[in-house]
């Protein structure tokens, strides 16, 4: 059911910025005409920008996957070496 929910406002928040897009507006504007705070529109913004790259992040289980592969097996290699 929350997946539902979740499935629901991530259609809702893209048809908003869509026609925020479109409208040509700035999103201080458009947000003030449209009733939403600015703050909410940035966040849904960076959502669907990171959903549509095909990132997803899990909070609950600290999992970050990345087109279908879990970074978590991924072994860590460091960028540099200690001298």
């Amino acid at each position: 059911m929350a997946k539902a929910r979740s499935a629901d406002r991530r259609r809702y928040w893209q048809a908003v910025i869509e026609r925020q897009q479109v409208s040509g507006q700035s999103i201080v504007g458009f947000c003030s005409k449209e009733g939403l705070a600015p703050a909410s529109f940035h966040a849904w913004k960076r959502r669907v920008r990171r959903s549509r790259h095909g990132i997803e992040m899990r909070l609950s289980d600290l999992t970050l996957i990345l087109e279908g592969i879990d970074l978590a097996s991924v072994r860590h290699r460091p960028r540099w070496r200690r001298a």
